[in-house]
């Protein structure tokens, strides 16, 4: 991805064969690129490279055209911040007034004042910068890959983050389910409240019979210790992540229900299971109540054998990640790579950081082979792929040389 410009500014406006348009002020270090149509304005806009963007609504009184494909632009999901500068006579009507109300930063009325402008400028410039780093820090951690998958799936997090009602994420061991769930926190509005995590299978553990807590006449009463645990556990606000919901106990199941009765609206719940509790409630081992409470919104991790060349974007973030274990290895040897992508990968994603880590503890060569990963062996868990068909890779840099690089990169 590149990184936005921050002197460049997108200016979209009327095509200017249309009628003759007003001229925005010359203001250093602003640049103006200005687009007319909304192919130019989209291809602009994929490139990347700006903060900040204006619409010139001035000269568009006499173009059915402009006004209506002007919301598709402003729909779009970009890191660009939007200026309308238009007459102030447009804001009387009410659909236009709420259009620059909901759709952008701020507004500046003709005649433009250039220093109040640029102060305009300045601070959606700003305003871009600190969502940008604030979308970083939200990913920390999280690769999401190229895969199809994987992509709908982060655009997923992204719209579930303030959903408002309970998600359940579920898929196989080892998927980053839990990663998943504190992406959906950090991109929410709550992500300045706590983020609680519960491992359910303690959860009828918390409070123990001797507890000091528990009032005499309840300490052999499971569920009301479970009530008062989960109560003790859950943030007032925030974020409360339910790890392996499918081992609920029957009590804490009912507990569980009465707390969303109480708490859903103060604080997000996201439920993690591997299990499959469609069946589970079928062979009534989990409620089938409670699992349609916990299903209105339902985020399937797919496992990683299904996420094609995501693998070895993957294993390049793990050795970087891990480099400080062996600043000698740089990238993983030709046959590692082809034994890598035969792997069936039983474990996903926390699998291959495992044999990551353990190949370059173990590795004395610049290069990770196929034994330091332990897939040296041949097993049942490998799958024949044609021997003609090389990897998904990137290019090599030396195709002559032992190892296949992994992309460049800048290593810690």
């Amino acid at each position: 991805m590149k990184t936005a410009n921050p002197s460049g500014v997108l200016v979209i406006s009327e095509p200017p064969d249309h009628r003759a348009l007003p001229n925005l002020p010359d203001l250093a270090p602003w640049r103006w690129q200005h687009a007319h149509t909304p192919q130019e304005a989209q291809r602009l806009i994929g490139t990347g490279s700006f903060r900040v963007g204006i619409f010139d609504f001035r000269s568009a009184g006499g173009s059915a055209a402009f006004a209506g494909w002007h919301e598709e632009i402003l729909r779009a999901k970009t890191q660009i911040q939007w200026l309308a500068v238009l007459p102030k006579h447009q804001l009387r009507d009410p659909r236009f007034a709420d259009l620059v109300s909901n759709r952008f930063f701020a507004y500046q009325a003709d005649p433009l004042e250039p220093t109040q402008f640029a102060t305009l400028l300045e601070a959606a410039s700003d305003m871009a910068a600190l969502r940008l780093a604030h979308k970083n820090r939200a990913n920390a951690g999280w690769v999401p890959g190229e895969s199809p998958a994987m992509r709908r799936l982060d655009a997923q997090l992204t719209q579930s983050a303030n959903a408002g009602v309970p998600i359940l994420i579920s898929g196989e061991v080892g998927t980053g389910k839990g990663l998943a769930a504190s992406v959906i926190h950090q991109r929410s509005r709550r992500c300045h409240e706590d983020l609680r995590v519960i491992n359910c299978v303690t959860l009828p553990g918390c409070l123990l019979p001797c507890d000091p807590d528990l009032p005499d006449d309840r300490r052999g009463d499971l569920e009301f210790r479970t009530e008062a645990a989960f109560r003790l556990a859950t943030p007032a606000r925030g974020t409360l992540v339910l790890d392996e919901i499918g081992d609920l106990s029957k009590s804490a199941q009912r507990v569980l229900l009465r707390w969303l009765d109480a708490h859903q609206h103060q604080t997000q719940l996201i439920a993690i299971t591997h299990m499959d509790l469609p069946r589970a409630a079928e062979e009534g081992r989990f409620r089938g109540d409670l699992l349609h409470r916990l299903n209105e919104l339902h985020l399937q991790m797919p496992p990683l054998r299904q996420r094609g060349d995501d693998l070895l974007l993957l294993a390049e973030h793990f050795i970087k990640a891990n480099w400080a274990l062996n600043r000698h290895v740089t990238r993983l040897s030709r046959p590692a790579i082809e034994a890598m992508l035969r792997y069936r990968w039983p474990g996903n994603v926390r699998e291959l950081q495992a044999r990551i880590r353990r190949a370059m503890l173990m590795s004395d060569d610049h290069l990770l082979h196929t034994e330091d990963l332990g897939l040296a062996s041949p097993s049942g868990a490998l799958r024949s792929v044609p021997r003609a068909a090389p990897p998904p890779w990137c290019p090599l840099r030396n195709p002559s040389s032992d190892g296949a690089h992994l992309p460049q990169g800048q290593y810690p």
